[in-house]
């Protein structure tokens, strides 16, 4: 009788699962970025562009990020910057470290409003010669609720690490973002949102990021 209980059960099971219908979306993304900490001055600037790719099965929700841009501004030449680490010499050409960052996030939602997920972050800064990493896993809570009708929506993110990697230094990073969403009946959308993140390293440095981020796609 044990195994037929369990065959049913496994058999009801993966019925539910198959009337289940997969949702996708590809959203493109640019950001206008400030990043604070890596010289003794004032924060460098990064254009950001890349995109997002998702796909939805049921509750559970799977995306993929990734951005790159190059960072611009010249350190105080009194101090040590990243433009030193990197081996930069003439900061603001052609040479300027590359910033690339991506993350995966899979995600649960538990009600309609209300979803909490988790997944790795990381985030490069690359020069010919090397390569400092910024890499950590993180929870997140994610609230979205109708702001004018079910087309236009507001939402608001949080999100703090959980584990960073030793030899990054990197003791916690607390970040999260918020915006307005728009949708249309076609699939299309669009997203304008405010990011920022605040990295802490075991020296008490901060590496703040604050960014201006706008997004295009269709799907979810």
């Amino acid at each position: 009788m044990r195994p037929l209980v369990l065959l049913s059960t496994l058999s009801l099971s993966m019925s539910g699962l198959a009337a289940q219908t997969a949702q996708f979306g590809l959203q493109g993304e640019a950001a206008s970025t400030r990043i604070g900490g890596l010289t003794g001055g004032e924060p460098l600037r990064a254009d950001l562009f890349g995109g997002r790719g998702s796909v939805a099965f049921g509750p559970v929700q799977l995306s993929v990020v990734y951005h790159e841009g190059r960072l611009r501004g010249a350190p105080p030449p009194s101090s040590a910057s990243i433009f030193d680490i990197l081996h930069i010499t003439t900061p603001g050409s052609a040479s300027s470290p590359r910033v690339i960052e991506g993350s995966v996030l899979a995600k649960f939602r538990l009600v309609p409003a209300l979803a909490v997920g988790v997944g790795p972050h990381g985030r490069a800064y690359v020069s010919d010669a090397v390569t400092l990493h910024r890499i950590w896993g993180a929870g997140s809570i994610n609230v979205e609720v109708p702001l004018l009708g079910p087309g236009v929506r507001t939402f608001l993110g949080l999100s703090r690490s959980f584990v960073t990697r030793r030899q990054d230094s990197l003791t916690s990073v607390t970040g999260g973002e918020v915006g307005i969403a728009l949708g249309a009946p076609s699939g299309w959308n669009a997203r304008l949102a405010t990011r920022f993140d605040d990295a802490v390293f075991t020296d008490g440095r901060h590496e703040r990021l604050v960014g201006l981020m706008l997004a295009g796609g269709f799907g979810l």
